[in-house]
């Protein structure tokens, strides 16, 4: 019972002591993924300290139901309260993690320099319409909460990406913006972005370092990075939707967004499976925005 939720072997054994203050450990544990917490040493996480937790309270409540006295046993050790308590839990994760805010890992350099690969963020879902259970999407809506250039969003890859992957990178246009990509410099309604070269920024593969400029998205100030050997359109453009809404050349590109879509590019410019190659991306597909990065 401790191995699958660590407070239930202590009801089970009728030690509600012990099994409050784990449950307390077990919450403190669960909410680490959304906060800054002290770097353990190398080769270990979070999922470990809970593994080796979780067979110290095994053995533990073991010994405890070993010792328990015979006779009636309290009405919180019984087989129904414990598969009530157990559903409880369950649901209340699950509604955290589809209705409030979810932890999501970054797959690629493809925002570098903001977000490396294996980085951590937290997501909030609420007010984007986007309802999931065990990875089942369950429904959509028009989202609520505002969405503004230079918000870094999580969303499912749109119709044009062959994979069924979920994404994160910043959006750059809103509905009705004109895009222009123009020798690796973005122009949104004729306006510049780029603010200034920035330096060089070194990945951690360490082959090279790249170009960093300095950017800015309406309040939004970042950093982009670009590959001098590499060309500002690196593929074929695929056929997506609305595609008749963009026109493309060896240099650059003009897209004009439509109603409902938006445009989002990879802070890592060079390096980078986006809105250039893929088109537009549905408000329907966006599961939520980046609210907090946990290095």
């Amino acid at each position: 019972m401790n191995l699958f939720f660590m407070p239930l072997g202590f009801l089970y054994a009728g030690r509600w002591r012990a099994a409050l203050g784990m449950g307390v450990l077990v919450l403190l544990l669960g909410l680490s993924i959304y906060l800054d917490v002290p770097t353990l040493p190398a080769g270990l996480d979070i999922s470990h300290l809970r593994l080796v937790l979780g067979v110290v309270a095994a053995l533990w409540a073991y010994r405890a139901a070993r010792q328990a006295p015979e006779g009636i046993r309290p009405w919180y050790s019984s087989a129904a309260s414990l598969i009530g308590i157990s559903v409880l839990v369950v649901l209340a994760d699950s509604g955290v993690r589809n209705f409030l805010y979810i932890p999501f890992k970054a797959a690629s350099d493809a925002m570098a320099p903001a977000l490396q690969a294996g980085d951590k963020v937290v997501v909030q879902k609420y007010g984007y319409g986007h309802y999931t259970i065990l990875g089942t999407r369950l429904g959509t809506q028009t989202p609520t909460e505002p969405i503004r250039r230079g918000d870094i969003l999580v969303f499912d890859a749109p119709a044009a990406v062959p994979k069924d992957n979920i994404y994160l990178m910043r959006v750059v246009g809103l509905p009705g913006d004109r895009i222009v990509y123009r020798n690796k410099e973005l122009f949104i309604n004729d306006q510049r972005t780029r603010l200034r070269p920035d330096g060089e920024y070194l990945l951690d593969d360490g082959l090279r370092p790249l170009q960093r400029m300095r950017n800015q998205l309406d309040g939004t100030a970042f950093s982009t990075i670009e590959d001098p050997n590499k060309p500002a359109i690196k593929e074929k453009p695929r056929d997506f939707p609305f595609r008749d809404h963009c026109s493309y050349s060896e240099t650059e590109l003009h897209c004009e967004i439509p109603p409902g879509h938006y445009y989002l590019l990879g802070d890592n410019r060079d390096n980078s499976n986006d809105s250039r190659y893929w088109g537009f991306l549905p408000a329907s597909h966006i599961v939520g925005k980046v609210v907090k990065t946990l290095h």
